[in-house]
């Protein structure tokens, strides 16, 4: 069963953090939205990890370091 702990939101992105129970793994999920009209967005792209422990801090740094080199 997954389940979805949180959802974080910053610009074209959206980061949603899970958990699988099946495989004791995180899942995340990337989404990207396109600006279709202001304040309006479509769902372009969806991408999906599932990492243990030790791969979800390496994920997440690398991810927090893209964050900041593009604002």
């Amino acid at each position: 069963m997954i389940t979805k702990d949180s959802a974080l939101h910053f610009g074209h992105l959206s980061l949603e953090v899970g958990s699988n129970s099946e495989n004791d793994a995180t899942m995340i999920t990337v989404t990207e939205y396109e600006e279709v009209s202001p304040k309006h967005y479509n769902e372009s792209n969806k991408y999906e990890f599932y990492l243990v422990d030790e791969e979800t801090e390496m994920f997440i740094k690398a991810l927090q370091e893209r964050i900041r080199l593009n604002d």
